[in-house]
């Protein structure tokens, strides 16, 4: 499990995370058709958003943030999230023992639009 810290509405820096295998061995994207990000809000609202691979042979991937993200439902708070690729005939989630945490906080100058 990795904590990811974000303030709200930045769009900066880009999410980028390392999959791996139970042995901690880099996840081989090679035959990946896609990867998505799942968050979790701590209202319990499931957004999907599509990420880019970055090395198919060292299991990177990455999600650039988007205005259209904090109007869409990222919250101020304790986020979870994961990461699903999708193969030819198979599903694998990650991490599958935990979730990472997307922590988002409030920026001083956005707080009186929040």
């Amino acid at each position: 499990m990795s904590t990811f810290y974000l303030k709200y509405r930045d769009t900066l820096p880009i999410l980028e995370v390392a999959l791996l295998t139970p042995t901690s061995t880099a996840y081989d994207l090679s035959s990946a058709r896609s990867v998505a990000l799942h968050i979790t809000t701590p209202s319990n609202t499931v957004l999907s958003r599509y990420m880019s691979i970055y090395s198919s042979t060292g299991g990177i991937v990455r999600y650039s943030w988007s205005s259209t993200d904090w109007t869409s439902g990222v919250e101020i708070g304790q986020n979870l999230m994961e990461y699903e690729v999708l193969t030819t005939g198979s599903r694998l989630t990650f991490p599958n023992c935990s979730y990472d945490i997307l922590s988002v906080i409030t920026d001083f100058a956005q707080a009186a639009t929040t």
